[in-house]
């Protein structure tokens, strides 16, 4: 009986066997007539390392994507190791030359990026210094067409409203600002907004409202370690000796 199962079992993976057999020589007379029909006959890799959507980290990272690009209507794999290695190592080869080129995975600078250069307002990433009675506000320009920035300021501990303020400088890079004439002893927060005005209508549009930051104006202390030696005590005078 066990005998019998077993032969039936045998027989059974020499069918499956055979049968990817035929479906590879299937494979191989189908799609080399699609191939032909869709003129698909070149060995030419067409993975395109410049396609944003693909978010290359590295020249590595490039490779391993191409590697793993394929045409499903295609048999073979055109995208080999070496034809992905010289797709993704163009750019460096090229830098290596002296050519002014970058690799899709380089690290655009802010002002050579979309969001810059969009004409929608973004939100200004503000950082502030606190001091006795006063803060420096700073951020780093966050759009091309900026034509100033405003800030809005509020004593969370008094009952008052809201303080509105210009900056000075709308063509600055670095922006920055002091707001003086602070209470030491209150909590305040901060926003900024950027804005443009339409030159046409005249109208203003303003930027999404930055970080809030929270703060009090006081020099904010640094607690640092000192280590202070501990005096070593006299030593004794009153040695004893062995007699060897």
């Amino acid at each position: 009986m066990l005998s019998s199962i077993i032969s039936k079992i045998i027989i059974l993976i020499l069918i499956i066997l055979i049968l990817q057999e035929l479906y590879k020589i299937y494979r191989l007379v189908f799609f080399r007539k699609i191939e032909r029909y869709y003129n698909l006959s070149s060995n030419e890799c067409k993975f395109d390392e410049k396609n944003e959507e693909l978010k290359l980290e590295s020249e590595l990272d490039c490779i391993n994507k191409c590697l793993s690009y394929e045409d499903n209507r295609k048999v073979y794999k055109d995208c080999t190791y070496k034809s992905c290695s010289d797709i993704c190592g163009k750019c460096t080869k090229e830098k290596e030359r002296g050519l002014d080129t970058t690799c899709p995975w380089d690290n655009k600078l802010y002002y050579q990026t979309e969001e810059y250069n969009d004409r929608n307002l973004v939100a200004p990433k503000i950082n502030i210094n606190t001091y006795d009675g006063y803060i420096k506000i700073s951020f780093i320009k966050p759009n091309k067409f900026v034509d100033g920035y405003v800030y809005s300021l509020k004593n969370l501990s008094k009952n008052e409203g809201m303080i509105l303020g210009k900056f000075p400088n709308k063509d600055c890079i670095t922006c920055e600002t002091i707001i003086q004439d602070l209470d030491m002893e209150s909590d305040y927060s901060i926003g900024v907004k950027s804005y443009l005005l339409d030159s046409e209508s005249n109208e203003v549009s303003y930027s999404p409202m930055s970080n809030i930051v929270e703060f009090k104006p006081q020099i904010k202390l640094v607690a640092s370690v000192y280590n202070i030696p501990v005096p070593i005590e006299e030593l004794s005078t009153n040695y004893k000796f062995c007699d060897n």
